[in-house]
């Protein structure tokens, strides 16, 4: 019994945690990037942005904006070094379409891989085979078209048992951009979005500033936490009641359709099988015309067949 009231309280206390809990999260953008937060259309609320750090503009958008141009993309380093069992990392966040080249020269022999996604990166670290493109030697070229919106990965990883210096390393091509014109949202300061506003299940969020930038943001619940935990409560407890019922009927159900006792049934049986001998034990005897000998009617003084007395 203890273990049912536990239930009943307890049960709506976790479901009531899962759909309206709070959502607190912090991004981290470099100048014009962009991030994504889920959304669920059907338990989450407000959503809210404060800037820890950076200022500027932040651009909301009610999912992806579509890529409507393009601009060059030209970037340059040289002069890093690599030790022996060591690598360099080079990344960007390219979107699906932009054409990319890449040219490097070294030192000395070095292996160059091309990476997509965190997984993927994280993965090769692991000492898996997860990049796109593989290549060894003092110099080389890297030309390829992105066939998804991600973070790309350029590594670099001594081949030598002395140090080996990047000389130049560019990255040249253009880049596919998209429309941010019509953000769901633009503030420079601590801003709510009412959950009337939004209708996907994802919101980019556009660092618009030449500065890095740290934002926090907390989606609030659709339903408040106290309403939830009383639907719920309700909900458990009709249950409860309803089972209960169900086990009660069960078993009294159970003793009013007993049997009864062999020895009731074979005395029921018996008589019943005796009552018609019973019924036609005084059956009287017959009576027939001593003439022609047809059957007379008890009490009868003539024969109906042939007139003669009985």
């Amino acid at each position: 019994m203890v273990f049912v009231v536990i239930g009943v309280f307890v049960l709506p206390l976790v479901f009531s945690s899962m759909i309206s809990s709070t959502t607190v999260k912090t991004i981290d953008l470099e100048p014009g990037t962009t991030s994504a937060i889920s959304y669920s259309s059907t338990f989450d609320g407000s959503v809210n942005f404060d800037i820890l750090n950076g200022g500027g503009e932040l651009l909301v958008f009610d999912g992806l904006p579509a890529l409507t141009g393009s601009v060059p993309l030209s970037l340059s380093y040289s002069g890093d070094s690599i030790a022996p069992n060591n690598f360099l990392s080079y990344y960007n966040d390219f979107t699906k379409g932009s054409t990319i080249t890449v040219n490097w020269q070294s030192s000395g022999n070095v292996h160059y891989y091309a990476v997509t996604g965190d997984s993927n990166y994280n993965s090769w670290k692991n000492g898996n085979d997860a990049q796109f493109y593989d290549s060894l030697g003092v110099s080389g070229t890297n030309s390829f078209t992105t066939t998804k919106t991600d973070t790309y990965y350029f590594l670099f990883d001594s081949a030598s048992t002395t140090d080996v210096t990047l000389t130049s390393l560019t990255f040249t091509g253009t880049l596919k951009i998209h429309d941010l014109s019509n953000p769901l949202k633009s503030f420079s300061s601590t801003q709510s979005i009412p959950s009337s506003s939004i209708t996907g299940n994802t919101l980019i969020v556009h660092n618009n500033t030449p500065n890095d930038g740290s934002y926090k943001v907390t989606i609030h619940p659709a339903i408040s936490y106290g309403l939830t935990y009383l639907v719920f409560l309700m909900i458990t407890i009709a249950l409860a009641y309803a089972i209960r019922n169900q086990l009660q009927e069960r078993y009294s159900g159970d003793s009013k359709t007993q049997p009864a006792t062999p020895s009731v049934q074979t005395s029921q049986q018996t008589t019943a099988q005796r009552s018609p001998v019973n019924e036609f034990k005084t059956r009287p005897v017959p009576k027939y015309c001593q003439t022609c000998g047809t059957a007379i009617l008890q009490g009868s003084k003539f024969c109906v067949e042939c007139g003669a007395a009985t």
